[in-house]
């Protein structure tokens, strides 16, 4: 599947009781986050391929909302394919009142690469960390994937920008089932997602 002409995006809110259980079936994970955590996930097309409702009208298999759900966790997500931390920005704050996350997963950065105004990305990302931060809400950032887009065309360097922030990154690796140089098939994001989802679960407080 071919995230990359996505241009619809998904809000969805799932409240879920507060006591983590066990998962079982095909999505099973070894550990959750604590009891309380309520995540806020904002993201590009791989955003909508870990937790997006939709894509041309087909219902997605959704792996990192399943994931929380397994562990009681609420999840709010708001993707949009093609986009990034410019268009995040000015929606941060009234997402966050909204959802009152105690953890804010960023999947953002690809689409920034071939922009020319560094200085707007970078605000872009601080207000992003900045917001989070004034309401005691976590940052984990998640990179996009090291095999695209080539690093040549990264004009303003702005693979990596957020780092300056200090945020908690994860580092999405390469994995063998993609469907083109930057998306992940169903079952790249299924195994992406368990990734993410293990990391999540021993870095959040």
């Amino acid at each position: 599947m071919n995230l990359l002409p996505l241009v619809a995006a998904a809000l969805v809110l799932v409240a879920i009781g507060g006591k983590r259980r066990p998962s079982s079936g095909p999505l099973e994970q070894r550990a959750c986050p604590p009891s309380g955590t309520r995540v806020l996930f904002i993201g590009d097309s791989n955003g909508v391929g870990l937790a997006g409702a939709f894509y041309e009208g087909v219902a997605l298999p959704r792996p990192l909302l399943k994931l929380a759900q397994a562990c009681g966790a609420p999840m709010t997500i708001d993707v949009l394919g093609g986009q990034g931390a410019t268009y995040f920005a000015p929606r941060i704050e009234t997402l966050l009142d909204t959802a009152e996350p105690t953890l804010l997963l960023v999947n953002l950065g690809a689409n920034d690469y071939t922009r020319n105004d560094p200085e707007h990305v970078a605000a872009s990302i601080l207000k992003i960390v900045t917001a989070a931060k004034s309401r005691n809400v976590q940052v984990i950032w998640i990179s996009p994937p090291k095999f695209g887009p080539p690093l040549e065309v990264d004009k303003i360097g702005a693979l990596g920008m957020w780092r300056a922030t200090g945020v908690t990154e994860f580092q999405t690796p390469i994995l063998p089932d993609r469907s083109d140089r930057i998306h992940y098939t169903d079952a790249g994001y299924r195994e992406l997602a368990a990734l993410i989802w293990a990391f999540v679960s021993s870095e959040a407080r």
